[in-house]
């Protein structure tokens, strides 16, 4: 039987994606009639209003009046030309769920040509059984978007040879990726010392030239703010509301946006603070927290980083939270987390690939970049795909070994 499972994967991988790719295709279209045009969370009415108003005002503004900076503008830019062409939020959201099947395409190309077909059928069956990147991909959130940019990225470079154009694009699509979510950033330095430790002189030298491409992007969109506000924003001005609902006196390490800053927001509407003087003072405000309880606040870091992998948050939006959602979450997280902590255990008798380690790197470093503002599972998410990626590549390595024993010893 374990022969016939995986002579069955390597002789229908290509089938196999492709049934899937259909069914995350098909399932989204009828999910995403079923929830119609309804925005259920603040930040897609945010999103949704930034892109409106690119196309009807020519700027970027979140109340069509005033130009704004408050939220990165990689995502609301990507949806601003689906709505020129007269989409709505249903078509939006169908532009997710292609966004998703691209993702199952790239995690099939990145083990096929990384591993081999076994691993490649694998992965790509994990991913569209992670009910996670299906639900997220029914919001008008950055994460799906941003999890194509940063997978076709790692396609491009962990696959690179001698060509330059890979690079070039994936400067390009590091830039985008960055002005999606800003944190992303962090992949920048990740690279650098892949390319590094590995020795790849050559690719590093390359890499520079996709950082610069990519510095570039950031600071065009930088300047604007300048230009606009009289002053230099990078990207946007919400890291600071960010950082304090992370560090301050009533954060606990899954509280997030729920955290108690009442004071702080009383403070600014009694001043009456822009979007950037705002920012700055909530910034000063969560460093002062910190510095003075420094102990507090590396308690509640670990914490935080800790609370990285879990499988739930308190949700803000109250009635979107459900026992049910909450139990597939674990039953769907926690094993999958649980095969990748293996994996690594066995590393002295699996040695981990340079690929592997990079992917490994990345997870654990998004889990530290995250803990300093605030985790969260959607902040996780395009991680995830990563992980299934290693989960993917064990599980596979372990079934070819079992049939080569039982090969062997048919006994």
């Amino acid at each position: 039987m374990l022969q016939t499972l995986v002579a069955l994967l390597e002789r229908k991988h290509r089938q196999i994606l492709l049934i899937l790719i259909a069914a995350t295709l098909v399932s989204g279209c009828i999910y995403s009639m079923y929830l119609g045009n309804k925005l259920r969370y603040d930040d897609e009415r945010d999103y949704y209003r930034l892109a409106t108003h690119i196309v009807t005002k020519q700027m970027y503004s979140l109340d069509g009046k005033n130009p704004s900076v408050f939220r990165p503008p990689g995502y609301p830019f990507i949806m601003a030309p689906f709505l020129r062409l007269g989409a709505n939020v249903f078509i939006l959201r169908l532009l997710n769920y292609l966004a998703l099947a691209a993702c199952l395409y790239l995690v099939y190309k990145i083990l096929s040509t990384l591993v081999g077909q076994t691993a490649a059928a694998l992965g790509v069956i994990l991913t569209a059984c992670y009910p996670l990147f299906f639900y997220t991909a029914g919001t008008l959130y950055p994460q799906i978007m941003a999890s194509l940019l940063m997978l076709w990225i790692i396609y491009l470079l962990a696959t690179a040879r001698k060509s330059t154009f890979p690079f070039l694009l994936s400067g390009f699509l590091f830039g985008l990726l960055i002005l999606t979510v800003p944190t992303f950033a962090f992949l920048l330095i990740v690279f650098a010392v892949y390319f590094l430790l590995k020795r790849e002189y050559d690719h590093l030298w390359k890499f520079g030239v996709s950082t610069i491409i990519c510095c570039i992007m950031v600071g065009t969109w930088s300047l604007r703010n300048y230009l606009v506000f009289g002053q230099w924003v990078p990207i946007s001005a919400n890291s600071g509301l960010m950082l304090l609902l992370g560090n301050s006196e009533n954060t606990t390490p899954n509280a997030g946006p729920n955290t108690d800053i009442c004071k702080y927001r009383e403070e600014v509407k009694a001043v009456g603070m822009g979007e950037i003087e705002r920012n700055q003072y909530y910034t000063r405000q969560a460093k002062e927290w910190i510095s003075s309880h420094k102990f507090q606040a590396l308690k509640l870091y670990i914490l935080k980083v800790v609370n990285n992998f879990n499988f739930r948050n308190n949700l803000y939006t109250k009635r979107e939270a459900s026992f049910w959602t909450d139990l597939i979450a674990l039953l769907t997280y926690w094993p999958l987390l649980l095969l990748f902590f293996i994996r690594l255990a066995l590393f002295k008798k699996w040695r981990l690939t340079s690929w592997e380690r990079l992917f490994v790197a990345v997870y654990f470093v998004s889990a530290l970049a995250h803990a300093i503002y605030f985790p969260r599972v959607r902040y996780r998410m395009p991680f995830d795909f990563l992980m299934i990626t290693v989960v993917a590549t064990f599980i596979g390595q372990f079934l070819i070994n079992r049939r080569a024993q039982t090969g062997q010893n048919p006994t």
